[in-house]
């Protein structure tokens, strides 16, 4: 099974940009629980390191300060249906509808002028 980690960092992030202090980590695992322990180990590292020779100790920790942690919050989520979407397309056809509507506009003023022409040279007597 498939599972996103939304993490957030402590604070309010770094600048203005789109989730500025936010990551995702994706996590396959068989079950709810793995997951929440995938995402327990990588978060704050494993308490029994120096015991356990196939663990690292990991975590995301503050410079060395382990009573603050770097990551303020996280949101598990379990996806049960994933698909790529079609935004390229999405953003094509909304350009080409704005070309249209931009045309449109441009012969309504081009009618308009013709119109005012028309008026004043054929509407004129010599």
């Amino acid at each position: 099974m498939k599972y996103w980690a939304w993490v957030k960092q402590r604070g309010e992030g770094c600048d203005h940009t789109i989730a500025c202090g936010e990551t995702v980590w994706e996590i396959e695992t068989d079950s709810w629980e793995a997951a929440m322990k995938e995402v327990r180990l990588l978060a704050a590292g494993n308490p029994n390191w120096e015991e356990e020779e196939d663990w690292e100790h990991g975590g995301h920790w503050l410079d060395g300060d382990r009573t603050r942690g770097l990551i303020g919050r996280i949101t598990l989520v379990e996806i049960t249906q994933e698909e790529e979407l079609p935004v390229k397309q999405w953003y094509r056809e909304v350009t080409a509808k704005c070309r249209e509507a931009e045309q449109r506009k441009r012969e309504q003023i081009e009618r308009a002028c013709y119109e005012q022409l028309k008026q004043k040279y054929e509407g004129r007597t010599e």
